[in-house]
Order: structure tokens, then sequence, then C-alpha cells
């Protein structure tokens, strides 16, 4: 699944998607990295999240 980082939305899409399915903004940052989860919003510095290289995984 990919997780939209839209603050509004957080919604989880399929990983074949590019764009949420829920409010349109695209899933790929840069191209190349699709955000598969949350690991934290505690820092006080940011959000940090878990990240996989989309190109490294053939769509279906």
């Amino acid at each position: 699944m990919r997780l939209c980082i839209n603050p509004n939305c957080n919604s989880q899409n399929l990983d074949i998607t590019e764009l949420c399915q829920q409010c349109g903004c695209e899933l790929l940052i840069d191209r190349t990295y699709a955000v598969k989860r949350l690991l934290s919003d505690k820092s006080g510095f940011g959000t940090i999240y878990e990240v996989e290289d989309a190109n490294q995984h053939p769509k279906e």
C-alpha cells in the first residue's frame, strides 16, 4: 500500500496507483519514492515515514 502524505488525507492506496484515490495528490516523491507507512510524528522536527524506491518494483 502507498500512503498519501497530504496532511488532510493520509489515505492508503494500491501500490500501482500514482495519484491518491481520495484527494488526487501525487503518491511518488521525486517520481521515485513511495511512502509505505508513518514511522513517527512525535520528533518535534517533522514527520518520519518509511519509503521504498518505486522504480525497484515492476508495475503489474
